[in-house]
């Protein structure tokens, strides 16, 4: 998941373990919430590989969560897709289930970009 609002990026313990990363550090965390609600979490900094969409190698540096966020839920879009141009159904799908993975600002130059728009729907790539 991307975020624009969390300066931070984060993954789930469960994810770093399945991924075998290695942590190359214990801290503690301030995570401001919703409402301003302060919670300090002990956490490992872990270094996520990722491969860009140049196919180059990309580490991101991200803290060890137990949970990110609820679950993505489904949601309907068949009165969506005819506000763009081109686009099946099956290609603007969101995704749901567990989100184990966010990435905030920091690494902003790798968010997706709006491909289309249809106020107050945008569709990025991916």
């Amino acid at each position: 998941m991307w975020d624009n609002a969390a300066s931070l990026c984060f993954i789930t313990n469960s994810k770093a373990k399945a991924e075998k990363l290695r942590s190359m550090t214990r801290v503690e965390l301030s995570i401001v919430k919703v409402g301003g609600t302060c919670e300090r979490v002990i956490s490992q900094k872990y270094l996520l590989p990722l491969i860009d969409l140049q196919g180059k190698l990309v580490q991101f540096e991200v803290y060890g969560i137990d949970k990110i966020t609820t679950d993505i839920e489904s949601v309907n879009i068949d009165n969506v897709v005819h506000l763009f141009k081109d686009i099946e159904l099956d290609e603007i799908k969101r995704p749901t289930g567990t989100v184990d993975v966010l990435i905030g600002y920091a690494y902003a130059g790798y968010h997706p970009e709006p491909e289309q728009k249809s106020k107050p729907f945008s569709i990025v790539k991916k």
